[in-house]
């Protein structure tokens, strides 16, 4: 099977720069993955016999049957399994009977039969615990590793590698679900593998001289299993100094850096280009376990998913895709096998990315180095699904950043950029404060401006980041309250003048989608009216409960999942090529659409990134516009402004300066308003009472837009028939109650022309496309629709004499 990995025949790959209907990385999206996994999953189902499933009658060359046996099938279920099949399917029924009766002997076979079992359902366990006690049993000491076939004393001359690596790729599944593993084994299998590490950071194959990227890749899993078996509770202390292990590791990492390909196993030997799809699923062991984004400047798991499809596939002339005839049924002989690999890197490597755990250079940012890794684990067992996380810096420039809802930081020191800026900020917050609430009151000295907050590019970063619809989790790590003050700095300069705030016991973290049970964390938030966007624990130390695992982990891994779930809008994080990264609309033309942000005293700009985003959607429809932010009074609305939106989150009313301003607009300029209740809460209550004072003002009534052009899209420049529209799946389970398509934006006319409109329901944080639960309002698409005809006709009625 594996041992195979490794025999001394030499065949070098070489793959031409062109290949008729090959596919370039960065074109990738998760559709096409799909369809990739899709041919693969049918292609080993051809494979299967009906009698041996995917054992072969007879074994490639430099393989043992009597090594090997059942190795095939585990390994085949392994990957069907891991891409979604159910084991109830018959086909897969029949391959675990078949695994269940066989008794192999060989290292290989065992330790990914002991994997298939890990991914089945409890009733499968104690076949778990009999392969794990197997691997435990035929562990050679002496070799700190295990031979192909089971042999626990004697001498082993020449130990695997590759065969340690699957030995405790094994054990470490079945840790996860409660199975002992020896401390002294793990121990040995780290102290080998530390002496097995090069200068330069990379691993040999056996006693080879020459480096190995698959070896090395084995090399970084090992220490990470090790690292959470043995080692975990060793970071707690936060006085620890490095032990030698991350510093290998660190070598390593670079070492994978700096030669990673995906066509080929890098190093100095040409022996792994034999099997370049074992070191594709060893760079995604590695890449998932580190929580990599990128190795060598590239984007590992598009690289590997392009060559894999490239390598596999063919297009014929109609533009579909065949499974090249070697990997066939009756071709190559290492068919299934290379199948197996590259169906397990496809379909670990695509699910979604659930928190970002930021990296910050020269400041301690990781002290807890299985913190998130351990709260995504959590959440995928209990969500049973995959989810993933990452490191990131803030000066990604690839868009990694918004591949998650959620940004975890936790130090136990205070954030570098805030600490160096400490006094700018504290005299910006008072200087805000005071700003905000003359604003409120109506106070403000004519052409006053707000105070100018401290340019810092790392707070700009994060305000991106939250601004299109992310999360903030803030840790404070240890005693001490350095992090915690950097981190309520930071909320000040996020939301100048907002208040933190305690959760309460009844507070949605402990209470959705699941009751928190365990002591809980305390919670603080800070945000707007339509979602909170900062979340901070304050105390407690919670990243040491995630890296520990133990009995005070329970209240923590419960508020955290919710707070990921609120923010992910219940799981549905789109996979990691399909999320988007913001864009930013042209500047060349002539503006076309004037489109104006109204600014009172309430929560005027609940989702800052919004309108950037329907200005890049105009443009994708023909028309230039420009959005600014201006106070609602007469003299900033005009001849020059087409559209002015008022969005608000609460039942507070703008003043009468502004309503005169309004009147002036609609009735002299003949502009166009929209009255928004940004995130749909309180029932709308912010459009609500707008419909009440605009009829107060104007005296007319409000009536259901169903007719007008905004809606019908008729007589309107690229004019859409918005009649039926979708809704944010919040709307539909928790307000509806039902699937419904009507759209509800409510106007008022005057002279006969639809003028004013009303929305109740969000349009605002719809366009940001980001998930997130406790919105209620449009989906994306039926948002942009709307809005774009209401710009189309704010300036129709302007064309109309």
């Amino acid at each position: 099977m594996i041992g195979l990995l490794h025999a001394t025949l030499v065949l070098v790959l070489v793959f031409p720069a062109v290949v008729r209907g090959s596919v370039d990385p960065v074109d990738l999206v998760h559709a096409d993955i799909e369809d990739t996994r899709k041919i693969l999953i049918e292609a080993l189902y051809q494979h299967r016999d009906t009698d041996r499933q995917w054992d072969p009658e007879t074994m490639p060359s430099g393989e043992s049957t009597n090594q090997h046996a059942g190795g095939y099938t585990a390994l085949a279920c392994l990957a069907l399994i891991t891409a979604g099949e159910s084991y109830q399917d018959q086909r897969l029924q029949d391959a675990l009977t078949h695994l269940q009766r066989v008794e192999p002997i060989g290292t290989y076979a065992v330790a990914t039969r002991a994997m298939v079992w890990s991914s089945l359902p409890e009733q499968f366990k104690p076949n778990l615990a009999r392969d794990a006690e197997w691997l435990i049993k035929s562990f050679n000491e002496q070799a700190a590793g295990w031979d192909y076939k089971a042999r626990p004393t004697g001498t082993i001359s020449s130990p695997s590698p590759s065969v340690r690596h699957f030995g405790v790729l094994a054990l470490w599944e079945a840790a996860k679900r409660g199975y002992r593993v020896p401390p002294p084994l793990l121990q040995s299998i780290e102290n080998v593998t530390l002496q097995n590490q090069f200068q330069d950071g990379s691993w040999p194959y056996k006693n080879e001289e020459d480096s190995s990227g698959s070896m090395t890749a084995a090399g970084l899993v090992t220490l990470a299993i090790t690292d959470e078996l043995l080692h975990a509770k060793e970071a707690l202390s936060l006085k620890r100094n490095q032990a030698p292990r991350e510093r290998s590791a660190a070598g390593g990492l670079a070492w994978l850096d700096s030669n990673f390909t995906s066509f080929r196993t890098p190093g100095g030997t040409s022996r792994g280009s034999r099997f370049p799809m074992y070191w594709l699923y060893a760079i995604e062991r590695v890449g998932l376990a580190q929580g990599l984004t990128r190795l060598g400047g590239y984007d590992w798991f598009r690289e590997g998913a392009a060559t894999i499809r490239n390598r596999f596939l063919d297009e014929k002339g109609d533009g579909t895709l065949e499974l090249k005839s070697t990997y066939q049924r009756g071709g190559r002989s290492s068919a299934v096998r290379e199948l197996c690999f590259a169906l397990l890197f496809l379909s670990r490597g695509s699910a979604p990315v659930a928190v970002n755990k930021l990296q910050v250079d020269s400041w301690r940012w990781n002290n807890r180095p299985r913190d998130v890794a351990n709260l995504c684990r959590h959440m995928s067992d209990e969500h049973e699904t995959r989810l993933h996380w990452q490191v990131v810096p803030l000066d990604d420039q690839h868009g990694a950043l918004f591949d998650a809802p959620v940004l975890y930081i936790a130090s136990d020191t205070a954030l570098p950029f805030i600490k160096e800026h400490e006094q700018e900020i504290r005299t910006f917050d008072r200087e805000a404060r005071s700003y905000l609430q003359r604003r409120t009151d109506g106070t403000l000295e004519e052409g006053e401006r707000p105070p100018r907050a401290p340019r810092i590019d790392e707070v700009d970063a994060v305000r991106t980041y939250l601004d299109h619809g992310g999360t903030l989790l803030c840790v404070n790590e240890g005693k001490g309250t350095h992090f915690m003050k950097s981190a309520r700095d930071l909320g000040s300069l996020l939301h100048p003048g907002v208040d933190w705030k305690k959760s309460g016991t009844k507070h949605w973290v402990f209470m959705e989608p699941q009751p928190v049970r365990g002591r809980r964390p305390a919670v603080e938030t800070l945000g707007t009216g339509v979602r909170d966007r900062i979340f901070l624990v304050p105390r407690g130390d919670v990243s040491a409960s995630l890296q520990s695992m133990d009995r005070s982990s329970t209240g923590v891994l419960g508020t955290l999942s919710n707070i990921h779930a609120r923010a992910s809008g219940m799981l549905r994080t789109p996979p990691r090529l399909d999320v988007t990264t913001p864009e930013t609309s042209g500047t060349g033309g002539k503006v076309q659409a004037r489109i104006v942000k109204g600014v009172h005293g309430g929560d005027w700009n609940a989702e800052p990134g919004g309108l950037p985003l329907l200005a890049v959607e105009l443009g994708r429809r023909g028309t230039t516009s420009s959005i600014s932010s201006r106070m609602i009074r007469k003299e900033s609305l005009g001849t020059n402004t087409d559209l002015l939106i008022v969005s608000g989150t609460s039942d507070s009313s703008i003043d009468n300066n502004a309503w005169e301003a309004i009147i002036e607009f609609v009735n002299i300029h003949e502009g166009v308003v929209l009255f928004e209740h940004a995130g749909g809460g309180d029932g709308g209550v912010f459009a609500g009472r707008a419909e009440q004072e605009a009829m107060n003002h104007f005296g007319q009534p409000v009536r259901s837009a169903r007719s007008t052009p905004v809606i019908t899209g008729d007589g309107l420049e690229e004019g859409t028939d918005c009649r039926n529209v979708s809704w944010q799946p919040f709307s539909i389970t928790e307000v509806f109650a039902e699937s419904t398509s009507t759209p509800r934006l409510r106007c008022m006319s005057i002279d006969g022309i639809p003028r004013i409109f009303f929305s109740r329901e969000d349009l605002s944080h719809a366009l940001l496309d980001r998930p997130s639960w406790g919105i209620h309002g449009y989906s994306n698409r039926s948002a942009k629709d709307l809005l774009c005809n209401l710009v189309q006709h704010s300036l129709q009625l302007k064309k109309t004499p």
